[in-house]
């Protein structure tokens, strides 16, 4: 499935892309949203980056089965353009067997608008499952896109506030 979500900020491109790039971001994320648990830079070199997320489990049981978050983790693998605003991302979940079924990745596109900025993430989807692929398609965009309004909200209030360090301090 293919999919697109829009945030408004209100700062620069620029300044936008520099909260996101933060390295204290994980700490302020992690602290003010319910549904990501960890978040973790793992590598940082030039416009690479590769960041590690937990969120919080979608579903808690499948059947009698505890649903463990480290099932829900993932490591997205992206590359930003600071000169076009651009950061192309492919997300790769940690377990091998979940890996294996699931495609997603996209590209975010960040733009001026008003005083402001508008970000766009346009993105593909894709479980690799007969049948039943497009229902969990629409149940991880549905739990994903929930992540990224509320991790829109927080880098709302964290551009209010100033930027990460004095949000955090």
């Amino acid at each position: 499935m293919k999919f697109e979500l829009e945030h408004h900020f209100d700062a620069l491109p620029e300044d936008l892309l520099a909260v996101m790039h933060h390295p204290r971001l994980p700490e302020a994320l992690t602290a003010h949203m319910e549904n990501l648990i960890e978040m973790e830079v793992l590598s940082a070199e030039g416009e690479k980056r590769q960041v590690r997320y937990r969120p919080a489990p979608m579903i808690k049981r499948i059947g009698p089965k505890k649903v463990e978050p480290r099932w829900m983790e993932w490591v997205e693998h992206s590359t930003t353009d600071t000169s076009q605003f651009r950061v192309d991302f492919e997300n790769i979940p940690r377990l091998e067997s979940v890996a294996r079924l699931m495609l997603n990745r996209g590209t975010i596109y960040i733009r001026r608008s008003g005083s402001g900025s508008v970000r766009t993430l346009e993105g593909e989807l894709k479980i690799k499952v007969p049948i039943l692929g497009r229902i969990a398609e629409n149940m991880i965009y549905k739990h994903a896109s929930g992540l990224l309004d509320e991790e829109a909200r927080v880098t709302a209030d964290i551009i209010a506030a100033g930027g990460v360090d004095a949000f955090l301090d």
